[in-house]
């Protein structure tokens, strides 16, 4: 059996933090990991997409978006 881990991650926009490039390396790792996450949600569960505007509600939810 393969070792389950998890990560919570904080959502980070690099406007708002400056430009600096550690900053903005950061929030480039967080947006690759949701993304992966994204991906596992999609290979698991079928998409449900919102009934008004037809956006991916996993999308929504991992990426925190209204």
């Amino acid at each position: 059996m393969e070792k389950l881990t998890w990560r919570l991650v904080q959502s980070l926009e690099p406007n708002m933090y400056g430009d600096d490039a550690s900053k903005i390396e950061a929030a480039a790792e967080n947006h690759c990991i949701l993304s992966v996450a994204l991906d596992v949600m999609h290979e698991l569960f079928e998409p449900v997409k919102r009934p008004h505007g037809g956006r991916d509600l996993a999308e929504d939810v991992i990426f925190s978006r209204w």
